[in-house]
């Protein structure tokens, strides 16, 4: 009889265990939620639909990271002649930009507009502008000032580049 008693406990002890465990198991483990597909939720692939290869996929990438630079071109030196006040500049809207800018030129000494583009699309250029007043011969510090605007023409940025005028 004692050893139908120890059989006895032991076998419970054995049930209580591995019911401790599988609830512990049960309890613990992480649950993914269940996927439900059901047919006709997804239509069949389209006729037009191509796959992207990899440099496509690398253009539109990066035509996608561009959207987020801009790239400026800016001589920073401007040529002119004395007592004229046409002077030659380079300054190019790459094709990469997909802002419009426009640049204002700052004598430093006086902190004065010496000229002013209108708005340069990407893939346009300046070469020439005419200054607001004549200057004699010499070199004249200026602050070329960029602005950046958005399709809706709205100015989103600016940033300064040190130049200098240059009259012979």
């Amino acid at each position: 009889m004692h050893i139908k008693k120890k059989k006895l406990t032991f076998l419970l002890f054995l049930i209580g265990l591995i019911c401790i465990s599988s609830s512990f198991y049960f309890l613990t483990k992480k649950r993914a939620p269940e996927a439900v597909i059901t047919s006709g939720n997804m239509p069949d692939v389209g006729k037009n639909v191509k796959q992207m290869t990899a440099e496509e996929l690398e253009k539109f990438l990066q035509e996608k990271a561009d959207k987020n630079y801009i790239n400026l071109e800016v001589n920073p030196n401007i040529y002119g002649q004395s007592k004229n006040k046409e002077v030659t500049l380079q300054i190019v809207n790459p094709k990469q930009n997909v802002f419009p800018i426009s640049v204002e030129i700052l004598d430093d000494s006086t902190n004065k507009t010496i000229a002013k583009t209108g708005a340069i699309q990407p893939t346009q250029y300046v070469e020439n502008e005419q200054l607001l007043s004549t200057y004699e011969a010499g070199e004249y510090p200026v602050t070329f000032i960029v602005s950046i605007y958005n399709v809706m023409k709205e100015k989103k940025g600016e940033t300064q580049i040190a130049g200098m005028l240059i009259i012979t």
